[in-house]
């Protein structure tokens, strides 16, 4: 976005505030600033594009993209999609299996949450959890990555036993 300030407006960009934490709450007077800063150029940059984007005659080949873009399928995570971004220390297919499902059952948890996935249960933890093919509730003891605490919880909960579940099919 600096870089696209700077080339469309010739305006540079105070970048100093993005290291901040932006999860806290309220929001400083100077993170406010940057906020506001960060995109009061975007109106000019719109208009330039869009000036641009028609001398050009790529509008309606733009339009085409965005009415692509606007499919709510694409952003729906599947669970082999997941999967490839995981080193899985083993080949055993029911253990692969239960990991799929266990990322679903996270993508369902993190939308409910309103999360990130690895805020709900890291890649780890339900890499670990396949690996052991929890079948009773003392296999989840064995979990490393997992407190007494957050198996007690409600998400600790739902995941042993959406394990089980899993695992009994």
């Amino acid at each position: 976005y600096q870089r696209l300030v700077r080339d469309y407006l010739g305006v540079e960009l105070d970048k100093g505030m993005r290291i901040t934490d932006w999860s806290h709450r309220p929001l400083t007077p100077e993170q406010e600033e940057y906020a506001l800063h960060d995109v009061i150029e975007l109106k000019a940059i719109y208009t330039k594009m869009m000036e641009d984007i028609c001398r050009s005659n790529r509008l309606d080949w733009i339009q085409e993209e965005i009415e692509a873009s606007l499919d709510p399928f694409l952003y729906e995570p599947d669970a082999a999609h997941l999967l490839e971004k995981m080193h899985i220390p083993f080949q055993n297919p029911a253990k692969i299996h239960l990991l799929a499902r266990l990322c679903e059952w996270r993508e369902t948890w993190a939308k409910k949450m309103n999360l990130p996935r690895s805020y709900v249960v890291s890649d780890n933890t339900l890499i670990e959890c396949a690996a052991i093919y929890p079948q009773k509730a003392e296999d989840f003891q064995k979990l490393r990555s997992l407190s007494a605490k957050f198996l007690k919880n409600e998400i600790g909960q739902s995941l042993c036993h959406f394990c089980q579940q899993v695992v009994s099919e």
